[in-house]
């Protein structure tokens, strides 16, 4: 069992202090690692996206986010329910207009880094490029595919 054998240590001002046994959670490169990532970021973002519609992409269908690994899209229809959003998901966000307007989103006082384009599930997402139902209905299906192959955190 790895974990009987895992150590830690903690430092101060650059200066080796404790060492300590690990006794819980999964090791970096454990295969479990992607799957309880996945879980466990699925129930979150069940909650935070708890009552809200998302952005509609056809006539009955809406989109909240697109989510692999660790990549995640956030979609929202407001400047300030993306920040609520946010909020809730703070940790390597950027943000992205569809039509290339300027975005005006801040966390905390500081303003989130906006960007022309980003890759999901190894394509290129780039602002300005309108995506046809079908691709968007390909990525869906992917991740309902994804989310089916593993145990929700419900």
């Amino acid at each position: 069992k790895p974990h009987e054998i895992s150590k830690g240590r903690s430092y101060n001002q650059g200066c080796r202090n404790i060492e300590f046994p690990i006794q819980s959670g999964v090791r970096q490169g454990d295969v479990a690692s992607p799957l309880l990532f996945n879980i466990v970021t699925d129930a979150i973002m069940r909650k935070a996206f708890e009552g809200r519609c998302g952005v509609q992409y056809d006539v009955n269908n809406f989109l909240t986010d697109l989510m692999f690994a660790d990549n995640s899209a956030i979609f929202a229809d407001t400047d300030a329910e993306a920040t609520d959003i946010l909020r809730q998901i703070v940790h390597k966000t950027k943000v992205m207009t569809t039509d290339g307007s300027e975005a005006n989103i801040h966390l905390d006082g500081i303003q989130i880094e906006q960007v022309q384009e980003f890759k999901c599930l190894g394509s290129l997402v780039q602002e300005k490029k309108v995506a046809s139902t079908t691709k968007v209905h390909k990525i869906i299906s992917l991740q309902e595919e994804l989310r089916r192959e593993a145990p929700h955190a419900d």
